[in-house]
């Protein structure tokens, strides 16, 4: 049974919730000599490598869509004005978590909030916890900028400690209003097929995700 991997993106999402109440043909012509010139036969085209299209539907949150598997349990929770939903997929350990929370006016930056959520990593059960300085300071979904950051480490996945890569993502929605919130995008797993898995999942989830309000 795994319990881990969901429950780190959670733990995370859940300490950034107590902060904030304080946060991816050439061809060849070929011609034959002498009286009679046969006609070249086509070469076969070489495939180009594809990423497999992954069964989606489409899930309405709290200000928000975003498009998730088909085969990937969901749970959603909210309380105090703060909302969460996981979406993760029991068999792999993958997750991805949308968290809402209250930041009136912006109060707290993107920024600040990433910040204090990639530190709260450590006591969230990703052991050994890093920066990973290779992703982009910030990323443009749909129009809207995010503040972007990276965490690796190990995580306990059908009761095995593995590499694990863990993205958050902050948004301040609506920038400056005076019911503004704090929206964070959680998403990761074991490092070993985390490639895979972004550029299957995460990303077309990512890239479906709009805010509604």
């Amino acid at each position: 049974m795994i319990v881990s991997w969901k429950h780190v993106t959670r733990r995370v999402s859940i300490g950034l919730s107590a902060f904030m109440l304080m946060v991816f043909l050439a061809a060849c012509g070929g011609g034959g000599t002498g009286s009679s010139t046969p006609t070249p036969t086509p070469p076969t085209p070489t495939p180009s490598p594809t990423t497999p299209s992954i069964a989606l539907q489409t899930f309405t949150g709290d200000g928000f869509t975003i498009s998730y598997p088909q085969s990937w349990q969901k749970s959603s929770s909210s309380a105090q004005g703060i909302s969460q939903t996981v979406f993760h997929d029991e068999t792999t350990g993958n997750a991805f978590t949308i968290v809402a929370t209250p930041d009136p006016g912006g109060a707290a930056s993107a920024d600040t909030i990433a910040n204090a959520s990639i530190q709260s990593v450590s006591q969230a059960g990703l052991k050994n916890s890093k920066p990973d300085t290779s992703v982009a300071p910030s990323v443009t979904v749909n129009g809207v900028t995010w503040v972007q950051r990276a965490v690796t480490g190990t995580a306990k996945v059908n009761g095995q400690d593995v590499p694990a890569k863990l993205i958050l993502l902050v948004a301040i929605h609506p920038a400056g209003a005076a019911d503004s919130r704090a929206f964070q995008l959680i998403y990761g797993g074991p490092t070993l097929t985390y490639d895979l898995v972004n550029a299957q999942i995460f990303q077309p989830m990512l890239q479906s995700f709009k805010f509604t309000s």
